[in-house]
């Protein structure tokens, strides 16, 4: 019997260090995450600006949902944006 492994994609909006938090926060869930690192300067323009970063993410919904979820909380600032079928 083959598990059905589920691939959630969606978008990250906030600043660029906070982008690897949250794959991190992912990842102490055990789930599985694939993105691209925004390009980050010590500059504090860069610092202060605001970028999108595409995530998929495998595992359970539910997981992935309450981890974003305490990562937007803990991050005031950073949002995420689902697909409209995932919510």
């Amino acid at each position: 019997m083959t598990r059905k492994v589920d691939i959630t994609r969606f978008t990250y909006i906030g600043a660029p260090a906070y982008a690897g938090a949250l794959a991190q926060e992912l990842e102490a869930q055990g789930l599985s995450v694939d993105y691209q690192p925004p390009m980050e300067t010590k500059d504090f323009a860069s610092a202060m600006s605001v970028v999108t970063v595409l995530f998929a993410v495998t595992g359970p919904v539910k997981d992935i949902v309450s981890s974003v979820h305490a990562f937007t909380n803990r991050f005031a600032g950073t949002r995420v944006a689902w697909p409209s079928s995932t919510r």
